[in-house]
């Protein structure tokens, strides 16, 4: 009988070793294993905040790919150089719009001016003795030749004052318009129409021309300056 509590206690001495060694090593990994901690289930998000947060990323991913938009243009404002046909300083670009009505003749108080330069091949060769004839209306105003050079002289031509070119709103057309016609044996007729013209600016017109081909059938090289301006 005493053997067998001997055994007994003695094998209750080794679980309790057994114990204080397994909770020593517990204790050194920073877990009690005399407490067990039950792992809460992830929160399950609300329909609705599910549909918020859908909506904000397909947001920004549409921000992130959008093409960049760009400025507006100003309105053509800014001063033009006061050389060729160029407009005045000050005034604005109305190409593309209609004026209400277009200058009469006791409104033409105003002078501007056209010079012809005449070549061929692109400006490469003048074209000396040409015909240079102003016209309006299918009336020839005034003429000129041209010079070694291929240039006229500055032919004066009646246009609206420039104080209405420096108005940025007008209803009435602040510039005349003429048709430049050259002529010279041996060559094609060209008509430069619509060519417009300031109070006191030079409208310098290039006139380019071509020789006659052998089968010349009397056609004219024709531009429409107003086209240009737009």
């Amino acid at each position: 009988m005493d053997h067998k509590q001997n055994s007994m206690e003695a094998m209750i001495e080794r679980y309790k070793a057994q114990l204080l060694d397994m909770k020593k090593q517990a204790g050194q990994r920073g877990v009690d294993p005399g407490v067990y901690t039950k792992k809460e289930p992830a929160a399950i998000p609300e329909p609705e905040a599910v549909q918020a947060f859908q909506e904000t990323q397909a947001e920004t991913q549409e921000q992130q790919t959008a093409p960049a938009v760009p400025d507006t243009p100003e309105p053509d404002t800014a001063p033009q150089p006061e050389s060729g046909t160029a407009p005045p300083k000050g005034w604005r670009s109305l190409s593309n719009e209609r004026f209400s009505r277009l200058p009469e003749e006791a409104e033409l108080t105003g002078q501007g001016y056209i010079k012809a330069q005449v070549s061929i091949a692109s400006g490469a060769m003048p074209v000396a003795g040409a015909k240079v004839s102003i016209r309006q209306d299918g009336v020839e105003l005034t003429s000129s030749l041209t010079n070694q050079s291929g240039e006229t002289e500055e032919i004066p031509l009646k246009a609206p004052p420039k104080a209405l070119s420096e108005q940025y709103e007008t209803e009435l057309r602040p510039y005349s318009v003429y048709d430049v016609y050259t002529d010279k044996d041996g060559y094609v007729p060209v008509r430069n129409l619509n060519v417009p013209v300031f109070d006191g600016i030079v409208s310098i017109q290039g006139v380019s021309m071509r020789r006659l081909p052998d089968d010349y059938k009397g056609e004219e090289d024709v531009y429409d300056e107003s086209a240009s301006q737009e």
